[in-house]
């Protein structure tokens, strides 16, 4: 039997207008409930730089809206019953990695098995410098970090007994860690990126990779497929079961079924300076954006599939625009999903 294909909901916890209550938070993922989604995932900053942020938001940059990503997911996992829930992605440098597996057990439990811990290394330097935090610019040293923590999350979930770990950047010593997560052995834990040594890292120790689209150079469908191709063999060189790694995409998209429409909807990403001078086609050739009709939207997830990807993560454009965000899952669900063949 063929692999499901799933999707998620990006919930854009950050790009609205200050006033935003929650409750239209928990409208939206239970509306991806309804509409038969998979998940729901939000982002985790506290800030992004203007340029960034204005390419995805027709608000304010210098007042920019953002909530905390697992406060938000604790109050979801009550808020809902079906659909899968997390981070995308938590970076490993703003919570010791003994606190995100407290709080990734403590999320698991109130969803009642529903977690999906995706991490990174944290990029952004202005973020971590405005907030206190500390960032190492050495991708490497942030990279290292990462893997001990995902070590110390999995320990700590599926240790029976006190947990040790000494490692160059995080220590545990003889830490006692109940109640354990409901998933077993552990909640599944997803990382992005692309890079050589992440490949290596989601071979070695992932459960599932999900790539950007808003990544700078974008996911285009043969880097897709070569990249996707490396993790399987790399992973089976580990002893590893190369279908084990769930393969997923986080795509940018705006979907109207009046074409004109969608490209209004997507044209707040000329707002991006380095995005600027592309034309709406040209950024989704280069693997920027899914946009257009629920037709245009279904040829271009059908690239991504015959690539060898399952699980799509649709993060719809503007943000702060949630009546667009519901009529986005109602046609992907209606109109894109059924015809996937």
């Amino acid at each position: 039997m063929a692999e499901r294909i799933t999707l998620a909901l990006k919930l854009n916890i950050y790009g609205h207008p200050l006033g935003t209550p929650f409750d239209v938070f928990v409208r939206l993922a239970r509306h991806a409930e309804s509409a038969g989604f998979d998940a729901a995932y939000v982002v985790d900053h506290l800030y992004l730089p203007p340029e960034r942020y204005s390419g995805y938001s027709w608000t304010d940059p210098n007042q920019p809206y953002f909530l905390e990503a697992w406060t938000v997911l604790a109050a979801l996992a009550q808020a809902t019953h079906r659909i899968r829930l997390g981070p995308q992605v938590s970076p490993t440098t703003f919570r010791h990695p003994s606190m995100l597996a407290k709080m990734g057990a403590t999320v698991d439990l109130i969803s009642n098995g529903r977690l999906v811990l995706q991490l990174g290394t944290g990029w952004h330097k202005e973020e971590h410098q405005a907030y206190g935090f500390p960032f190492d610019e050495r991708f490497g040293t942030r990279f290292e970090a990462m893997l001990e923590a995902v070590q110390i999350v999995r320990g700590l979930w599926t240790t029976d007994g006190p947990f040790t770990f000494e490692g160059e950047h995080f220590q545990v010593r003889e830490a006692p860690f109940y109640p354990k997560p409901v998933q077993k052995p552990s909640p599944p834990i997803w990382f992005g990126g692309g890079g050589r040594k992440v490949r290596t890292a989601i071979a070695r120790y992932g459960d599932g990779w999900s790539p950007a689209m808003s990544l700078a150079e974008g996911v285009g469908v043969q880097e897709y497929t070569n990249t996707l191709t490396e993790i399987r063999s790399l992973a089976e060189s580990f002893g590893r079961d190369p279908a084990s790694i769930a393969a997923g995409l986080l795509c940018t998209t705006a979907i109207h079924e009046d074409r004109d429409r969608a490209a209004e909807l997507a044209s707040v990403l000329h707002r991006r300076v380095d995005y600027r001078d592309m034309s709406l086609d040209e950024m989704r050739r280069r693997g920027l954006l899914v946009w257009g009709t629920p037709d245009d939207c279904l040829r271009a997830i059908e690239g991504y599939i015959a690539a060898g990807a399952r699980n799509f993560t649709l993060n719809f454009v503007p943000f702060g625009d949630p009546d667009s965000a519901l009529r986005g899952m109602d046609l992907y669900a209606s109109k894109v999903l059924p015809r996937i063949g």
